[in-house]
């Protein structure tokens, strides 16, 4: 096995696999950090290679973005990946559209989002919420109270090319719904941002077969939280 082959499989088995075990849609990934990690020396070009050629098909992501440093190589060569069950064109699709409005300072990231809703849903429970695993089930959840009474996650969509449904983010939601009717947590939720008619459109399409006891909660642009489920 050449050097290149060896660092993409230490990518796929210590950074790409955990954040598809954890549920994640997507992961940046900065070539220095691999270099550091691997105690490499003067290998970058190596690195770089390893995280932007003969990838995908490897490790079953898409590249979705690469942002290379002025010399091309280097630290600071970032390549971002969509993952899980990608690959699919409307996920691909809707994580480039992300990505432009990020760059166009419009929208904020899914990792961003996910920071924000921990601390709004920690005010809302007036209780911390940390990213942690709930007994039974084999799933970290972002947001989890220190006594498990309290389970949620946070998901950050949108509409494919801003019109059409996403299949691929329905079928996401109704397993994590799956996943959270399994816990024996009192209070049960999914929290929203970013695109406010993905969940809507999905509870207009599935909301009766929900159980009562999970919330659906939206946070929009400016730090606002609405109960989604007061409409069904």
């Amino acid at each position: 096995m050449g050097l290149t082959e060896e660092i993409r499989e230490f990518i796929c088995k210590n950074y790409i696999q955990p954040a598809r075990e954890k549920g994640k849609s997507r992961i940046t990934i900065r070539a220095g950090d691999i270099h550091s990690a691997m105690r490499l020396v003067s290998r970058m070009p190596a690195v770089c290679s390893a995280l932007s050629k003969k990838i995908e098909q490897m490790c079953g992501v898409k590249i979705i973005d690469i942002k290379a440093p002025p010399s091309g190589q280097g630290a600071n060569f970032f390549v971002t990946y969509v993952i899980g069950e990608k690959g699919k064109e409307e996920e691909v699709e809707e994580e480039k559209e992300e990505i432009k409005l990020k760059e166009k300072g419009k929208k904020t990231s899914w990792m961003e989002f996910e920071d924000t809703a921990r601390e709004i849903m920690s005010k809302y429970f007036n209780t911390a919420l940390t990213s942690a695993e709930v007994p039974e089930i084999p799933k970290k959840f972002d947001m989890v109270s220190e006594d498990k009474k309290i389970v949620g996650d946070a998901k950050h969509l949108t509409m494919v090319r801003d019109v059409a449904i996403p299949p691929a983010k329905f079928s996401m939601i109704a397993e994590h719904v799956w996943l959270l009717e399994k816990t024996k947590a009192e209070k049960k939720f999914l929290v929203f941002g970013n695109d406010r008619r993905v969940p809507i459109k999905w509870l207009e399409k599935y909301g009766h077969l929900v159980e009562e006891d999970i919330s659906f909660f939206f946070i929009n642009d400016n730090g606002g939280l609405e109960d989604l489920r007061i409409r069904y």
